[in-house]
């Protein structure tokens, strides 16, 4: 969680970004195979987290 923010994985590599106020998500992003991590780091609005491939993703998630 950061700044009213929730992320989350799905099962399938789908990221999820839920906004706290009314807990509906407003950005999705999918990884594929690729999404294979359990934690993330947020700073200024953009998500990064590590994958199975051994790179380093990131997503800007716009506030809705």
């Amino acid at each position: 969680m950061a700044d009213g923010v929730l992320y989350a994985e799905s099962e399938i590599g789908h990221r999820f970004a839920f906004d706290i106020a009314d807990g509906f998500p407003f950005r999705e992003v999918d990884m594929g195979s690729f999404g294979d991590s359990r934690s993330c780091t947020v700073s200024d609005g953009v998500v990064y987290f590590g994958s199975r491939d051994g790179r380093v993703y990131a997503f800007a998630v716009p506030r809705p």
